[in-house]
C-alpha cells in the first residue's frame, strides 16, 4: 500500500477538508473518463485506495503500525514509484522501442481506393505540477516516507538515503509525474493513405515523431499492413477471386456477378462446357501507383451442387438425363464412348 499522504500531497496534520480537496484535484485529473492516457487509470486507482484509507481512522491506524513494525526492521518501501505504467511505452502496432516507426491495419478497400485514418501517438510533457523537476515542496517538514521518521533502513545500520538520516523532509517525489518529470500524453494524427499502397510500402510523415512535446520532431514512417479480405486474396497487384456458381447455371449459361473492390461485375457465360472456369480481367485488379498499371482480376467459377431436392426437381432431372442418354453421342460424347465399350466387352 502506497503512502496515502505522499499519494494526495498532504502534511500528516492535513484535515479532512483538505484531505478532500486533495482528492478532489487528483481525481479530476486522474479520472479514466477524463484522462484518455494509458496510465490514468491506474494513477487513479492508487488515489482512490489513498483517500479511502485516510477516512478510515481505524485502517490507517492499523496501515500506521504495519509501516512501523517494517521501519523498525529495515524494511524500506518505494510507495511504487518503479510500478508505474510507462507513459511512453509504444502502442502494441508500433514497431521499434522508440516510436519513429509503426505499422497501420487497413481493409483490402482502405489500401486500394485510399483512406485518412487517425492514429493516437504517445508522447511526454513536462510535468505541470513540478515543472519538470520530479519533486513537490513542502511548507513544513514532514516524515519521510522511505524510513518512516526513523532515519535509517537496512536493519538500522545505514542512514536513509532519502532523508540522509534525519527522519524527516522537506520535498517528496511529485505525485503528479510520480518524481520523473514528465507525465504522459497522447496526440491525435490524421493519416492520408493515397490509393493503391501494397503491405510493406511505407509513408514518410515529416516532423511528426515528437518524444516530448516541443520537440522539432524526426519523420514517423508508418508501414501498410492490409487484414485478410472475405473475398480476395492479394498476388503483387493481381486481385484472385473464387467464385461459386450452381451447376444448373453452368451448364445453361447467363449472367452472374463478380465482385470488385468497389462494386459487381456483370459476367455473361456461355454454356459450359464451351466456357471454361477461369477468367482473367485486365485493369480491374489492385490499382497501381507510382506509374505502375492497375493489376488483374483472376476469378475461378467453382461448380455448386445441390445438397437436396424435392420430388419436383427429381423428375425434372431424370428427364434431363433420359435426354441426354438420348443423344448421348451429341451431348455427352464420354458417356457414350463409356457405354459402347462396355456392350463391345458384355457381347464378347
Amino acid at each position: 500500500m502506497h503512502d496515502p499522504f505522499v499519494v494526495l500531497g498532504l502534511d500528516r496534520s492535513a484535515s479532512p477538508t483538505e484531505i478532500k480537496r486533495a482528492y478532489r484535484t487528483l481525481a479530476m485529473r486522474w479520472h479514466p473518463d477524463r484522462n484518455p492516457t494509458r496510465e490514468a487509470e491506474e494513477r487513479f486507482k492508487v488515489v482512490k485506495a489513498a483517500y479511502e484509507l485516510l477516512l478510515d481512522p481505524q485502517r490507517l491506524a492499523a496501515w500506521e503500525a504495519c509501516r512501523s513494525e517494517e521501519a523498525a526492521h529495515g524494511v524500506a518501501d518505494s510507495d511504487g514509484m518503479d510500478d508505474a505504467p510507462d507513459a511512453d511505452r509504444p502502442d502494441s502496432d508500433t514497431d521499434d522501442a522508440d516510436g519513429s516507426r509503426l505499422t497501420l491495419q487497413l481493409d483490402l478497400e482502405e489500401a486500394a481506393l485510399g483512406c485518412t485514418r487517425s492514429i493516437r501517438l504517445a508522447s511526454k510533457r513536462v510535468c505541470n505540477d513540478c515543472d519538470g523537476s520530479g519533486r513537490h515542496q513542502y511548507a513544513r517538514s514532514m516524515a519521510c516516507p522511505e524510513c518512516k521518521g526513523v532515519g535509517r533502513v537496512r536493519r538500522a545500520k545505514n542512514p536513509c538515503e532519502a532523508c540522509g538520516g534525519q527522519g524527516y523532509v522537506r520535498e517528496t517525489p511529485c505525485i503528479g509525474c510520480l518524481g520523473q518529470g514528465w507525465q504522459g500524453s497522447t496526440r491525435q494524427l490524421d493519416v492520408r493513405v493515397p490509393p493503391g499502397m501494397l503491405p510493406g510500402e511505407r509513408l514518410r510523415l515529416a516532423k511528426q515523431h515528437r518524444p516530448r512535446e516541443g520537440d522539432a520532431g524526426n519523420d514517423l514512417l508508418v508501414a501498410i499492413a492490409i487484414r485478410p479480405h472475405p473475398l480476395f486474396e492479394l498476388d503483387g497487384c493481381d486481385l484472385e477471386c473464387t467464385v461459386p456458381v450452381g451447376i444448373f447455371r453452368l451448364l445453361h449459361g447467363g449472367a452472374i456477378d463478380i465482385p470488385l473492390l468497389n462494386g459487381t461485375h456483370l459476367l455473361e457465360i456461355a454454356s459450359y462446357p464451351a466456357h471454361g472456369l477461369d477468367y482473367a480481367f485486365a485493369g480491374l485488379g489492385y490499382p497501381g501507383r507510382h506509374g505502375r498499371n492497375a493489376g488483374q482480376l483472376r476469378v475461378r467459377l467453382v461448380p455448386v451442387y445441390p445438397h437436396e431436392l424435392d420430388e419436383a426437381a427429381r423428375k425434372l432431372l431424370l428427364r434431363l438425363d433420359r435426354a441426354m442418354l438420348a443423344d448421348a453421342a451429341r451431348a455427352a460424347p464420354e458417356l457414350h464412348a463409356w457405354h459402347q465399350t462396355l456392350q463391345a466387352r458384355t457381347e464378347a
